[in-house]
């Protein structure tokens, strides 16, 4: 079994680092009017809440794959896609929200699935390299990968 990180885009990076600041003023803001404490609480807890789900979300992306399976994790989410259904890999920039801390990202596309998952590996090359090593189905093709003798 191999773990790779996911990339992290330092632009996203930088987002999210605003965003918790305004998180925490907001908290400051909220402790500072006078509203009673049970509101102060309730609001403080969501916005701390909010603020620990993406510092997970940024501290535990990653991917995993084994001889039968890749792992995606993210924070409290996980996916598991067995290697034999994966159809296609290929690049993609798509923004929509997924397990990936990139734009950089591959869209994994499997049997079974209406949308492709969406990661961003790290090392690419050597990501997609043990996943086909992994899955003999899976044959290089450009820029893709496609299961093939099916």
């Amino acid at each position: 079994m191999r773990t790779y990180p996911s990339k992290r885009d330092g632009w996203l990076l930088a987002v999210i680092g605003v965003a918790g600041l305004v998180a925490l003023s907001g908290v400051a803001t909220i402790f500072n009017a006078p509203t009673p404490i049970g509101l102060k609480a309730v609001f403080t807890v969501i916005i701390l809440g909010s603020a620990g789900l993406v510092g997970w979300l940024l501290v535990a992306t990653g991917y995993e794959v084994s001889n039968t399976t890749l792992t995606v994790r993210s924070g409290p989410f996980t996916w598991v896609v067995a290697l034999d259904d994966i159809e296609e890999i290929y690049p993609s920039r798509n923004p929509l929200s997924s397990p990936a801390l990139s734009l950089d990202r591959i869209a994994i596309r499997s049997r079974g699935s209406r949308l492709p998952l969406l990661i961003s590996p790290a090392d690419r090359e050597e990501f997609l390299v043990d996943l086909a090593r992994r899955s003999p189905g899976l044959v290089k093709d450009g820029s893709r990968y496609r299961r093939v003798g099916e």
